[in-house]
């Protein structure tokens, strides 16, 4: 004898089979229609750049910091350009990282065989995450270059530790000499045009740009005859580039540093990252995903504790201080207590180590 589910039953079970299937169709569908790219740069914003006008960018390492450091006490006696590199390590290491800050930029400095911060690569890691499942993350740095492509594999593997998970860029802007502001904003122009010509269906598309524009501030620089004047200029430019179809949002995240020291020496960097940009780049992905738009759906990236300091970023911090304990912690310090002090086994000058832009 056949037995029958009790009167109802059976009828709210496929209703609710039937809703379960709507549901992930309505979201697969919202997926298919919406896409999110995440531009890199790498210099600037996975590391601390510095600008030197007369050759290529200082890398904020911490052998880079140990030498200055070392050779600070005798700078006077040092050739002018090398008086100058150490001058603008140490006022970079002594630099708050941003204005609601307590930390200076040696906390981001980053190690010597990857020439990356494990600090400002969680930052990234977080950003993807946030970002959901239909995003591409896209290396818009020079670092794409095939020449690069053992430091480009590295910071795949970092990313990969800090994300759980393989990790690879989905794609890379063109290989073009894109070795100034304009010809770097052509390029990531280019490639979302591309993107959406590859992808009719899309009907809304956010970008994340993460730059620093071969550190280079805004207002001095124009892209078809527009002059670049702020972030907003960027991003109505990105939008422009879009077809009309598309309902195209865009934040530009600009990770760029400027100040005069008190001896009168005008710096500018490619500041990283910094807490304060990952803020505003978060705030973007998650508007956007609890909008409704894009179809991406709000997930917690940060847990936050009693001070306000994300959970993550403590963490990392711990693990940094474990692993450089006689270095970037003795910096800090250092610095804060405004004395300039020797690394004892850092006494023989170097060169400091230049970035690849």
């Amino acid at each position: 004898m056949q037995m029958l589910p009790p009167f109802g039953l059976e009828d709210a079970c496929t209703r609710e089979v039937d809703q379960i299937v709507a549901t992930s169709t309505m979201e697969d569908q919202a997926n298919i229609e919406s896409d999110t790219l995440i531009f890199v740069d790498i210099d600037g914003v996975l590391n601390i750049a510095i600008r030197d006008p007369k050759g290529a960018p200082l890398l904020l390492s911490e052998d880079n910091a140990e030498r200055a450091l070392a050779m600070w006490s005798e700078r006077g006696s040092l050739q002018q350009d090398q008086r100058t590199a150490v001058e603008r390590i140490v006022a970079t290491c002594s630099r708050q990282e941003g204005p609601f800050e307590d930390a200076t930029y040696s906390k981001l400095l980053c190690a010597p065989n990857t020439a990356l911060s494990d600090l400002l690569v969680g930052r990234l890691a977080r950003l993807i995450e946030a970002a959901g499942r239909q995003c591409k993350v896209v290396l818009s740095s020079t670092w794409r270059l095939p020449r690069h492509s053992k430091r480009a594999h590295q910071a795949e593997a970092i990313l990969s530790r800090h994300l759980g998970r393989h990790f690879a860029f989905d794609a890379r802007t063109a290989i073009w000499d894109d070795n100034t502001p304009e010809l770097r904003l052509e390029c990531i122009a280019d490639f979302a045009a591309e993107h959406c010509e590859k992808a009719p269906w899309v009907k809304r598309l956010r970008m994340l740009v993460l730059e620093d524009f071969h550190t280079t501030p805004f207002g001095t620089w124009h892209c078809r005859r527009q002059e670049m004047g702020s972030a907003d200029a960027v991003e109505q430019y990105l939008r422009s580039r879009v077809p009309a179809r598309i309902d195209a949002s865009v934040r530009l995240i600009h990770t760029y540093d400027e100040w005069t020291t008190d001896g009168g020496l005008s710096m500018k960097i490619g500041c990283g990252l910094t807490r304060q940009h990952c803020d505003r780049a978060l705030g973007f992905l998650e508007a956007f995903s609890s909008s409704g738009n894009g179809g991406v759906f709000k997930q917690p990236v940060i847990d936050q504790n009693i001070d306000g300091k994300g959970v993550a970023d403590e963490c990392m911090d711990k693990h940094r201080a474990q692993l450089w304990v006689n270095m970037s912690d003795a910096l800090v310090h250092a610095f804060r207590s405004g004395a300039h002090v020797l690394a004892s086994r850092c006494s023989t000058p170097v060169a400091p180590v230049p970035c690849i832009v």
